[in-house]
């Protein structure tokens, strides 16, 4: 479909699910307002709206009527990329949305850096691509000077024509497009002044919003090739385990059951390899899903038997309490610690934590003489691409990774060890296999993000405020997958909200402790900022409390005057620093736009929490009221946001609303436990999300300016649960120290 926009349509679930689970069409769509989105087609996900004649660079194409095309090359997982990038090259190309088609990239170097994660995309390539479409632009506008014979400076390009305004000529994109296609790329075009943008700093609605509202979106599994068959895999109960027997006559009787393929078991390090297991090949998920219910398997459960939750968070505990490694040092502490005068101390648990994205990992991969091709929601396209090809022992050249929308990602589809499951199945198989994990697959064999216990202390001078700390983190760290000797968090780790940490204390010692990992480490949404920021904004909180001070004002205290903080020799060159002054202005902005110095009924408490993160300054205010029954409902969330300059200002505003319903679903629900090595959750029942009626009444509001961008995707989060935890100290709720608030 294009042209006009589509109207609301009521689909019931069966129409809903004809319309979703369709395949081997091309969507191409346009809503007013808004540039075409090409669609997942069963060829080839690249492909051009045309075939373009002007390619100035990977990111532009232009062809001979005039059609423009932009190639985005990070993935697409609700965030808002494909909107944002086409803005910014259209902003120069002096386009509106409406008159771009975005295509998604394939995994190739060519397109640079791809990996969708770390809150960077348009952080790092703000710049680059609007000079991807200040070049086309600058190009067509000599080619069309040259054509009429006349100055560059007299031509001006505008709204897919380019003008002369002296003899009021004009030429189509398209007309020159040829011509300008022989002449040099321009190295350095000249950007847009801010005050001429027209889309960037604007409200848009995302380019794939009416697809994905209609279902006709495509995701991992909605792919179908002629021949296919379906894969399902009964996974290692434990990290490491291996399979020492299997019966698989009962799951060979079922019908539509193909084969049955053992899956080696990853060794150490895992990486990103196949996690190994058994998997069931059948003309049907649903077969296949049944095929897996049939197997009786043996296993030996190896090293990682004995990781049992509760005894783990005690050695945790037991490792914070004594003194670990000295990471950074300032003053002395000991001293300080040995005058009289108030002491505080205290302790933060946050457990395991699973990605649990709408959409588990899915793939479809074809293996012939030709190569691999896959068709896969992931993250990191070049990364998976790498992958698939050791993994099928071919090179990199003959893989190609075609990457879908993704139902959510959170960091777990950067990690593409089920595209190489699927790939591997396929080779075996000799047909194109699409590979489902189920959702308890999902939960329970994820790339976690780590438990974490917090020991922190300090003492407080004669206006009660710290003159000296000591914080302890102790984790296992993200770097055990790819080195099983990795015990202590590393220094990229540590630079997550534990050693820069913006409050003026003369006397600081930060120590990190080891711990052994005994489930895959990954990074998930915001990664150690998740408890570095909890336990440093609960800490605040406990010493404005001792001192009987106001949260808000103690933290604007202890942040002191508008400076940049340097905390490593790559801060003293980055034009990233943190200012003081900018995370004391969120701070403000939520307080004052929550109602903070207003009088509070009976029953309602307030928190506040702010953190900078990915290079973005947040603040939550969360209000909380306590029910009849002796419960606590949260009532309204405040987000205060300073990211730099915005490109969609409606896609971030959306990032700080999905991060409160994120954060509240890790505050409230989030735990994952385990008993003899195995994962105990496996569904939405036991590993619950948010509800909508549990969601609250959420206020973004956004600092404009005209600073350097900075994350979006990430910093939202961390802020929340150490404001929800003060919330409901607030109104008499037992202390929060440890995550989940199950109390609540």
């Amino acid at each position: 479909m294009s042209g006009s926009p589509q109207p609301f349509r009521r689909l019931d679930r069966r129409e809903f699910l004809k319309v979703g689970l369709a395949s081997g069409t091309c969507l191409a769509m346009a809503v007013g307002g808004t540039p075409v989105a090409a669609g997942f087609d069963p060829a080839r996900v690249h492909q051009a709206a045309a075939k373009p004649v002007f390619t100035p660079n990977v990111f532009v194409a232009v062809d001979g009527d005039g059609k423009v095309s932009i190639t985005v090359q990070r993935s697409e997982m609700g965030q808002g990329i494909r909107t944002s990038f086409a803005m910014l090259v259209a902003e120069e190309l002096n386009l509106r949305l409406d008159q771009v088609t975005v295509l998604q990239a394939t995994g190739d170097a060519k397109y640079g850096n791809q990996n969708t994660d770390g809150s960077r995309s348009v952080r790092t390539l703000y710049i680059p691509m609007r000079q991807a479409g200040a070049a086309a632009r600058e190009m067509l506008e000599t080619a069309a000077a040259q054509e009429w014979g006349v100055a560059v400076a007299e031509v001006h390009a505008e709204d897919g024509q380019i003008f002369h305004k002296k003899s009021k000529r004009s030429l189509g994109y398209g007309a020159v497009a040829a011509k300008a296609a022989a002449l040099p790329v321009p190295q350095k075009p000249k950007l847009k002044d801010r005050k001429d943008f027209t889309l960037i700093g604007k409200d848009h609605i995302g380019i794939d919003v009416d697809a994905v509202t209609h279902g006709q979106a495509r995701y991992g599994a909605d792919l179908r090739l002629p021949g296919m068959v379906f894969a399902s895999i009964e996974h290692v109960p434990v990290v490491g385990a291996q399979l020492t027997a299997m019966d698989d006559a009962a799951t060979r009787a079922i019908a539509g059951v193909l084969d049955v393929i053992k899956m080696p078991s990853a060794t150490p390090p895992v990486l990103f390899k196949p996690l190994g297991g058994v998997a069931v090949v059948a003309t049907s998920t649903f077969a296949a899903f049944k095929g897996r219910e049939a197997l009786k398997l043996t296993w030996d459960l190896g090293a990682n038997a004995g990781f049992e939750s509760g005894a783990y968070q005690k050695a945790l505990a037991a490792t914070a309490a004594k003194d670990c490694k000295v990471v950074r040092q300032v003053g002395d502490v000991a001293a300080a610690f040995a005058k009289p005068g108030k002491k505080v101390k205290r302790t933060y648990y946050m457990p395991l934590l699973a990605h649990a994205s709408m959409e588990p990992p899915a793939a479809v991969a074809r293996v012939d003489e030709n190569g691999c091709e896959v068709w896969a929601p992931v993250q990191a396209p070049q990364r998976t691409r790498e992958v698939v090809a050791a993994a099928l022992g071919m090179d990199q050249s003959k893989v190609t990774i075609n990457v879908s929308l993704l139902g959510g990602g959170f960091g777990r589809k950067s990690k593409p060890d089920f595209v190489a499951e699927a790939a591997i199945i396929a080779k075996q198989v000799g047909k194109p296999v699409c590979l489902t994990w189920k959702r308890e697959d999902d939960i329970r064999h994820d790339y976690y993000h780590s438990v974490s216990w917090q020991h922190m202390e300090a003492s407080l001078n004669a206006d009660g405020y710290p003159e000296a700390l000591l914080h302890r983190t102790v984790f296992p760290s993200i770097g055990s997958t790819f080195d099983p000797s990795a015990r202590a968090g590393s220094e990229m780790e540590l630079g997550l909200g534990f050693s820069n940490n913006p409050y003026q204390v003369p006397n600081q010692q930060l120590e990190v402790g080891q711990a052994d990992a005994h489930v895959r480490i990954g990074w998930l949404r915001a990664v150690c900022n998740l408890f570095h920021a909890f336990a440093i904004n609960r800490f605040v909180d406990a010493c404005a409390l001792e001192a009987g001070k106001d949260p808000l004002a103690y933290r604007l205290h202890l942040l002191g005057e508008p400076r940049n903080l340097v905390f490593s020799e790559a801060d003293k060159e980055s034009p990233y620093q943190l200012n003081t002054g900018r995370l004391a202005h969120v701070l403000r902005l939520a307080a004052d736009k929550a109602g903070w110095h207003e009088k509070r009924p009976a029953g309602v408490g307030m928190g506040i929490a702010a953190h900078y993160s990915f290079l973005s300054y947040v603040a939550h205010v969360v209000r909380v009221k306590k029910k009849a029954d002796g419960g606590f409902v949260v009532e309204r969330v405040d987000v205060a946001l300073d990211c730099g300059q915005m490109v969609n200002t409606d896609s971030v505003r959306a990032q700080m609303e999905g991060a409160v319903v994120f954060g509240l679903s890790l505050a409230l629900k989030g735990e994952i436990t385990a008993e003899g090595g195995r994962v105990l959750q496996g569904n939405f029942d036991d590993y619950p999300m948010l509800r909508m009626g549990e969601t609250p009444d959420i206020h973004v509001h956004l600092v404009d300016n005209a600073e350097l961008p900075t994350g979006v995707g990430e910093p939202g989060v961390p802020p929340l649960a150490p404001a929800l935890a003060s919330a409901l100290d607030a109104v008499g709720a037992p202390r929060g120290d440890a995550l989940p608030l199950k109390f609540v």
